[in-house]
């Protein structure tokens, strides 16, 4: 599948879900929220994925939700938006494949809680120690 707020793909068994929202610093939006659980879920599928890694374009990994997303919305639809953001650490929880996190610079807020949830976590203070593609 296409998408536009992480970017797939698979190199020798190797899953990679890179969050790429760098001018927001790759905080959670709707559209990145429900991109990064299907990527999990083709991932876990994928008989060509043995292991799946997490990381992220741009200065930070992750800073959590982007506010905008929750201005103005009544309860009920605030209740939805906290759970399609909680989606992500149930669907990493219930997945068959070890996932890691390759995390770098800052990870707070929902950005530490995806990393929570992965079964490992790699963090270094420059990219280049943790992004495959700056090797």
């Amino acid at each position: 599948m296409n998408y536009t707020t992480v970017i797939t793909r698979v190199e020798d068994m190797v899953g990679t879900i890179t969050l790429n929202r760098p001018e927001a610093n790759n905080t959670f939006n709707i559209p990145m929220a429900e991109e990064l659980n299907s990527a999990l879920r083709e991932m876990d599928e994928d008989t060509q994925v043995n292991v799946v890694v997490i990381n992220a374009n741009g200065r930070n990994f992750c800073t959590g939700i982007d506010v905008n997303y929750v201005d103005g919305k009544d309860m009920d639809q605030y209740l939805n938006w906290v759970r399609l953001m909680e989606q992500m650490n149930l669907t990493i929880a219930r997945m068959k494949k070890p996932v890691i996190a390759s995390v770098h610079k800052i990870a707070v807020a929902n950005g530490i809680g995806l990393v929570a949830a992965c079964d490992l976590a790699i963090a270094a203070d420059q990219l280049s120690l943790c992004h495959p593609l700056y090797n």
